[in-house]
């Protein structure tokens, strides 16, 4: 009995064994599948936003671009220096959110289709960086104040002289300050009038009504760019297509972050906040490809009260992109 019972056993193995093998295995390299692309997104916050995490938000746009493609979009946070470490070392991603700073993306870009406020990304007539959010300046009083001094919010990598310039604001005399040691200085102190941006807006919430804001038309460099940097032709595909999708239906819950949509249709005039930035007209801006050394020159000669207005406007012409 025991002997039968071990045959059995063995057969019902062999039968279990020849099944396995013949049976069809799922092929998941199969054409249906091997269009699935995994893509990398590095987001770099290069200015101060309004109140949500840029980052964060393109994890959300990501998400719901991935219900209609057959794709996955991983964000990451890089900080900038980080970022440009890891590219010197040649790990590139297939996108990247970025601004000023990250000049070294040029030579990684992708040409681009042209597209509203993206001029910072153009070069030579194609566009390598498309625009998807920006801020602006403004210049805060306390009202009924009479301010004698300026202090300026001053990001690594953003540049309000530029802005205080084509406003004919006098900056030889101000204080240069990290955006929340000069808001703490203005906030706390009267004589000081403050050039900042959007986010200040969002710190005086709670206070706003004491506070006269005008925003300084003109220039921003306060603009949060994409560009596609995969050197996969598959993953082009799929990245380009994610910047159409960030362009169009990515843009309905921009001003959540504090700032303003590149789609003036997206823009909701009932945000009190940053409403009066909305209708501000923004026709400069600073190449998003800009190197160091030509930023520090345009500093150089702002600064330089030996050289004349006309001189600097001059040679602004060739830094300076028309938003037009």
């Amino acid at each position: 009995m025991k002997t039968a019972t071990t045959i059995a056993v063995s057969v019902l193995s062999a039968v279990i064994i020849c099944v396995a093998i013949f049976l069809p295995i799922k092929d998941y390299n199969s054409a249906n599948s091997q269009n699935y692309e995994v893509l990398t997104l590095w987001h770099i916050d290069s200015f101060e936003g309004g109140v949500g995490s840029r980052a964060s938000y393109l994890r959300k746009v990501a998400e719901q671009f991935e219900k209609s493609e057959n794709c996955l979009i991983t964000v990451v946070s890089e900080t900038t220096d980080d970022a440009l470490e890891k590219i010197r070392s040649g790990l590139v991603p297939d996108l990247i959110s970025y601004s000023v700073g990250m000049g070294e993306v040029f030579s990684l870009a992708n040409q681009l289709k042209s597209s509203p406020m993206s001029a910072g990304g153009e070069f030579d007539g194609k566009f390598f960086a498309a625009c998807w959010a920006f801020g602006g300046y403004v210049k805060m009083i306390k009202k009924g104040s009479m301010p004698q001094k300026t202090v300026i919010s001053k990001g690594l990598y953003t540049y309000p002289e530029i802005a205080c310039y084509y406003n004919n604001i006098d900056f030889s005399a101000a204080e240069f300050l990290s955006p929340q040691r000069a808001f703490d200085l203005f906030r706390y102190n009267g004589d000081y009038a403050l050039i900042g941006t959007q986010r200040d807006i969002y710190r005086l919430k709670r206070f706003i009504d004491d506070y006269e804001i005008t925003p300084l038309s003109g220039f921003t460099d306060l603009m949060q760019y994409i560009s596609v940097t995969s050197s996969d032709e598959n993953k082009k595909i799929f990245a380009q297509k994610f910047v159409d999708y960030l362009l169009s239906d990515g843009q309905k819950n921009i001003n959540d972050l504090g700032l303003m949509s590149v789609d003036k249709n997206c823009n909701n005039a009932d945000n009190g906040l940053i409403g009066a930035l909305f209708d501000v007209g923004y026709d400069k801006t600073l190449s998003v490809f800009a190197s160091e050394e030509i930023v520090e020159e345009v500093k150089r000669r702002l600064f330089d009260i030996n050289i004349g207005q006309e001189e600097k406007t001059e040679f602004l012409k060739n830094i300076i992109k028309s938003l037009k």
